[in-house]
């Protein structure tokens, strides 16, 4: 499962997904992660559907 994080950064907000991609010979986890930002004008709506859109395609990229 993906975790997102909304931050704020200098040119707006943008979101960190992280997924878990198993977990190393020591017992470690390893994480992956990667960056959304919305596009300029999206509605609210939309960019929580886009950005869980991402996380799906992310995950299943780790994976």
């Amino acid at each position: 499962m993906a975790n997102i994080t909304e931050r704020q950064t200098k040119s707006g907000v943008a979101y960190r997904i992280r997924v878990s991609a198993g977990y190393d010979d020591n017992y470690t986890q390893i994480m992956r992660s990667m960056t959304y930002k919305p596009k300029p004008g999206m509605s609210q709506r939309q960019i929580k559907a886009e950005v869980n859109r991402q996380a799906v395609l992310f995950e299943e990229k780790v994976r």
